[in-house]
């Protein structure tokens, strides 16, 4: 890769890459734990609410945890740009890294913000587990386990973008 001449150092390109990379390690390896390990668990084994009580405090702290890991992302994409510049302009493999990065960034402040939000004010106020409320609790938990495996898929194409 030939590397435009810029005033800043170019030690920001790898430096770049490797928060970004290691906030895509913890987004993908905390989604694969949670998602596939730690949830289908105690939600077997455990009767709601008390599974849903076990369940919420962790992914509050892994909602803080992605937070951190956006925070990463937009440094790490910061520092490639101020070398790289802004590929926006030129039709190409990071002009597409570019717009999984967006989206992934995008999609994580919705699940955070947005959505699990709504969970976690539906849970705490028992309308998970209340009939009347149950049909739409159930449709706000399957949109956040979409957008989860729709971030867990944009996490592994940036990462492989990222090592191209």
């Amino acid at each position: 890769m030939n590397l435009p001449h810029t005033q800043f150092p170019v030690w920001f390109l790898p430096v770049g890459t490797s928060l970004q990379n290691v906030a895509l390690s913890l987004i993908i390896g905390g989604m694969l734990i949670l998602g596939a390990f730690v949830a289908p668990v105690v939600f077997r084994n455990v009767v709601e609410p008390a599974a849903g009580d076990i369940m919420s405090p962790i992914f509050k702290r892994y909602d803080t945890l992605l937070l951190v890991c956006v925070c990463l992302l937009l440094i790490g994409e910061a520092l490639r740009v101020l070398i790289l510049g802004c590929p926006c302009l030129e039709l190409g493999r990071e002009t597409v890294r570019l717009v999984v990065w967006a989206a992934l960034v995008g999609l994580l402040l919705y699940s955070v913000y947005g959505v699990n939000a709504q969970i976690y004010a539906m849970h705490q106020a028992g309308t998970h587990v209340d009939p009347e409320h149950l049909a739409q609790f159930s449709k706000v938990h399957k949109l956040s386990e979409q957008l989860f495996k729709t971030e867990c898929l944009l996490g592994l194409i940036l990462l492989v973008l990222n090592t191209l």
